[in-house]
């Protein structure tokens, strides 16, 4: 088969990576973009004067965004299976074993860039500062109540 002609076990192959790609990255941008509207919801409830008022509207908010956070990691916990389940597509794939490679290699490349420890601070700014913010303000409110 002429190079240009791509086998169709490595378009599938390829395909499954492309597509294992866009849904890591749509989760972090999720969880990017939850972040940013904890902050500004955390900065509404700087803005309430009651501060029982204030307390139970950054309850309400704790309670959503962290709703929003485990339906996330759900999500996100289903990413190792499905690196698997793109493994075994290429390993049962009639491919030679220098493609199989090249397209393994691919994927754990594609893999340890959205799963590194640096991820949290390159990929998930907005998300893991405003959960700083949550706390130090809620920190400042409580200290405020003793």
């Amino acid at each position: 088969m002429p190079e240009s002609v791509k086998h169709p076990d490595r378009l599938r192959a390829e395909l499954e990576i492309s597509s294992y790609v866009r849904r890591v990255e749509k989760y972090h941008t999720n969880l990017n973009n939850s972040g940013i509207w904890l902050f500004l919801a955390i900065l509404g409830c700087w803005g309430v004067q009651s501060l029982s008022v204030k307390l139970f509207a950054v309850t309400i908010a704790f309670i959503l965004f962290s709703h929003k956070l485990t339906t996330e990691l759900d999500s996100y916990k289903f990413f190792p299976s499905q690196k698997k389940e793109i493994e075994e597509i290429i390993d049962v794939s009639s491919l030679n074993e220098d493609i199989k490679g090249a397209l393994k290699y691919k994927l754990l490349i594609s893999d340890k860039k959205w799963t590194s420890q640096m991820r949290y601070i390159k990929y998930l700014p907005a998300y893991y500062l405003s959960c700083v913010f949550l706390i130090v303000s809620m920190y400042e409110w409580f200290k405020h109540l003793l």
